[in-house]
């Protein structure tokens, strides 16, 4: 006999011994706890969907491009770069590494943003 087929015939021997009044109450008590274990399973459930709902991830790691990377993504030269900066249309660089680098989120704003002003 396996384990299951034992663990089986056990229970069932204690089923057979119980009088059947209290047969009836252990299987009610056995029903009882049941819906108590699934209302208690249902709020776990719900308190965590609310809190993957509120959940903000962290913010990715922030990426830079130097001067010839910007150039290059928006087409742009150096000298109208640094008119657009100049004039404040344009995200301000930061000095990193002896380098002018700038935000990538922050151009990619500015391209859409400067495209749809185009449109």
């Amino acid at each position: 006999m396996t384990e299951e087929q034992h663990i089986l015939r056990d229970g069932m021997a204690v089923l057979a011994d119980e009088p059947e009044q209290d047969m009836r109450m252990m299987i009610v008590k056995l029903c009882d706890e049941d819906a108590r274990n699934i209302a208690a399973l249902d709020i776990k459930v719900t308190a965590i969907g609310r809190l993957l709902a509120d959940h903000k991830p962290k913010r990715a790691i922030r990426q830079f491009i130097d001067t010839n990377q910007l150039i290059d993504r928006i087409g742009f030269s150096k000298m109208s770069i640094w008119r657009f900066e100049a004039a404040g249309t344009f995200p301000k660089h930061v000095r990193m590494g002896g380098k002018n680098v700038w935000d990538v989120e922050e151009i990619e704003a500015w391209i859409e943003n400067h495209w749809k002003d185009r449109s």
